[in-house]
């Protein structure tokens, strides 16, 4: 390989050595395959450089929100509390190293973010990545201009000469996103520079606290990012950054923030902030493919402290809260939930609850009464703090309320006497199940025929086979019902019933 001897300005010799190590390790892998030897590793920060480059709305292809949300939190759920949900701005990578931040920030390291991180305010949007005007330009103004409209790279000030741009100041900064130099175009990132942007941005804003990443890879060379990994990091309270394909092309497009891990029906999934609205998203925890979207490349790990070592007596155990009165029935009327809470040291600070994303309530005293009510499945979100500030994750339980009686209707229907009929009914209700019975009734309203179906589905078209024993002539057919939370038939659906 000839080497340019001529000089050459700090990033222009960055930029090519980039490419020349890559194809160095392109070449590499290619003759390991040809030969079927096995491999020494490729230094992480060769195999990490892969690329984010989705915008402020979802790409082609992505799942919309709609049917993520769909899948509603449960009783399983291992989340993160007090992760912000930040928006889109200038980049996805350096928008999901910004929740991070802002949630350190929430954590005991105030000082990352100017005032309140909790929302997105303009002091947390230039943190993420700096605005100013064209006489004090900052990131946007040296970097994401001119904006380019397609694939084609448009120099920006990340090229020679090297001095004509701002001072870094920011998240955006750090990563160097949209550097025209690093081969990006508006709102791109490399995904080696997410811990680097940390690291930098944590040094510059505190003095004497310590700040680490680590990189992990779905599958190749390097640590190997696994379901046991995220588990430890949630458990531990340290979100995580991960690079997925949005779109379900095969190939890494967006930076997300991991907040949550769980298993839905054996299925291993991630919690995550899309950086596209404020909800949790869950996605099955898989690799990349073209036959779905929300595969995983890989991710990083991120740790803080202040810098001293730990008291060996401190208190580093959150608390535990209990609930009782939640369970999996349908209920007719209101139900009260009765919190508890314990922690093996420093004593409890408080715990807090929320119904259906109404926001937190923390309790005055405890045992904690909450009374639930209003038609439908509400979600129940609770947690404590102790007072050494450990918080527990958030844990959540459902509450089922159904105060009304399903409708019936069936379906009219003629028979010969002594065949068979086919009789039609539905049963409308909130539960899913309910237990039916169709009567025949002379028109006076004498029974004349009881058919006891049993436990049977709700919400949908059903039929039932009966024998017609009846004298020739014309009848009411009746449906009855008993939902799951023990309420009749507000109304029983009646038809007329013809024997031949």
């Amino acid at each position: 390989m000839h080497w340019d001897e001529s000089p050459l300005e700090p990033r222009e010799a960055m930029k090519r050595i980039r490419t020349s190590v890559i194809v160095v390790a392109i070449a590499f892998v290619a003759v390991w395959l040809a030969v079927g030897a096995t491999a020494p590793p490729v230094p992480a920060d060769i195999v990490s450089a892969v690329h984010t480059t989705t915008g402020p709305t979802p790409p082609p292809g992505a799942r919309p929100p709609a049917r993520s949300l769909a899948r509603r939190e449960t009783a399983g759920d291992h989340l993160i509390s007090g992760v912000p949900a930040y928006l889109w701005r200038d980049g996805c990578g350096p928008t999901s190293v910004g929740m991070i931040l802002g949630y350190y920030d929430g954590a005991g390291f105030p000082g990352l973010i100017a005032g309140d991180a909790s929302t997105q305010t303009s002091a947390v949007g230039q943190a993420i990545a700096s605005h100013g005007v064209a006489g004090d330009p900052q990131h946007y103004e040296d970097y994401s201009l001119p904006k380019e409209t397609g694939s084609t790279v448009a120099p920006d000030k990340s090229e020679l000469p090297v001095g004509d741009e701002h001072q870094s100041d920011c998240v955006a900064d750090y990563m160097h996103t949209s550097w025209s130099v690093e081969g990006l175009t508006y709102g791109g990132s490399w995904s080696n520079m997410v811990g680097p942007a940390f690291t930098s941005y944590v040094a510059a804003r505190l003095t004497g606290a310590e700040a680490s990443y680590a990189d992990y890879c779905w599958d190749g060379f390097g640590p190997q990012l696994t379901f046991a990994v995220l588990q430890a990091e949630i458990d531990a309270g340290r979100p995580m950054v991960f690079l997925v394909d949005s779109s379900g092309d095969g190939e890494t497009d967006h930076a997300i923030a991991v907040i949550g891990y769980r298993v839905s029906s054996g299925t291993e999934e991630y919690g995550f902030y899309s950086t596209w609205d404020s909800a949790v998203w869950w996605e099955p925890f898989r690799g990349l493919s073209a036959s779905y979207p929300w595969g995983v490349w890989g991710g990083t790990t991120f740790s803080l402290s202040s810098g001293t070592p730990p008291d060996p007596g401190a208190d580093v155990t959150p608390p535990v809260t209990s609930v009782a009165g939640a369970d999996s029935l349908w209920h007719k009327t209101p139900v009260t939930l009765t919190f508890t809470a314990s922690d093996d040291a420093s004593g409890l600070d408080f715990t807090e609850t929320e119904v259906d994303a109404d926001g937190w309530n923390p309790f005055v005293t405890l045992p904690g009464k909450l009374l639930v009510k209003g038609q439908g499945v509400h979600q129940v979100r609770y947690h404590s703090r102790d007072l050494s500030g450990n918080v527990e994750t958030v844990r959540t339980c459902r509450v089922r309320i159904d105060a009304l009686g399903p409708v019936t209707s069936v379906r009219g229907a003629t028979v010969k006497k002594g065949a068979v009929a086919s009789l039609r009914y539905r049963i409308r209700d909130l539960t899913a199940k309910a237990t039916v019975v169709l009567i025949v009734r002379t028109p006076g309203g004498a029974a004349r025929a009881t058919l006891r179906l049993g436990v049977r589905g709700t919400n949908a078209a059903r039929t039932c086979s009966w024998r017609c024993r009846l004298p020739r002539g014309i009848y009411r057919l009746v449906a009855h019902a008993t939902d799951q939370a023990g309420n009749r038939q507000r109304a029983a659906g009646t038809a007329k019933l013809v024997v031949r």
